[in-house]
């Protein structure tokens, strides 16, 4: 839906690298000045490969590179953020407040990938991006595919992060056949509309989680 998207995300690695940077940079090119595009080989990547894939993922236009090497590569990822050709954003190689910090000493990424459930809660999620406002380091909001319930959550916490300058990817509702809401997350305007009312600002419709409740 063209009121929907203005960032799209692509996962790489399901063909040789090489022919993956030539499908993003028809991609890229057809989307033009329309869209941002996010490439993420998911840590698939060595370090060989991605020096040697930077400058063509930059000549497409790709706006971010998320987790392209191993997260135990830090040196690695140090490397690729002084080439300073294609930001560099940090996601599997962070997992913790501790992370973070590390990532910050060793100058390894240019973008923290903050989701909830991957830092253990709202509270240390927002230390994460904390540390990363501290280096000087912006955020962007990641997702691991939430109902309207973990959507709504990161919602709240993102809109009060100064440096989450980078946007967000909170689709995981409009992958959805239905959800377990009275009022599904808003999308319009190329935005994720924050929810209003108490607490987190939406209520579960309790039929629904009758229905979908799994036993065992």
């Amino acid at each position: 839906d063209a009121n929907l998207h203005s960032r799209f995300k692509v996962k790489v690695r399901a063909v040789e690298a090489d022919a993956d940077v030539e499908r993003v940079a028809e991609l890229s090119k057809a989307l033009g000045e329309e869209a941002r595009l996010i490439i993420d080989p998911n840590g698939s990547w060595d370090e060989v490969t991605a020096m040697r894939l930077l400058p063509r993922l930059a000549e497409a236009g790709v706006s971010l590179l998320e987790q392209p090497l191993p997260r135990w590569n830090l040196d690695g990822m140090a490397r690729l953020v002084e080439m300073n050709l294609v930001p560099i954003m940090v996601d599997e190689g962070m997992y913790s407040v501790q992370d973070a910090l590390t990532v910050v000493e060793r100058r390894a990424a240019h973008v923290f990938s903050l989701k909830i459930p991957k830092s253990g809660g709202i509270t240390r999620t927002n230390k994460t991006a904390a540390v990363a406002e501290a280096a000087g380091i912006r955020c962007f909001g990641g997702t691991t595919l939430e109902t309207s319930v973990g959507t709504a959550a990161c919602l709240h916490l993102y809109c009060t992060i100064p440096n989450l300058s980078e946007g967000c990817e909170l689709f995981g509702p409009l992958l959805l056949a239905d959800d377990v809401v009275e009022e599904p997350v808003e999308y319009r305007d190329f935005r994720a509309w924050v929810t209003r009312g108490p607490g987190l600002g939406v209520s579960l419709d309790e039929e629904k989680v009758k229905r979908y409740r799994r036993t065992t």
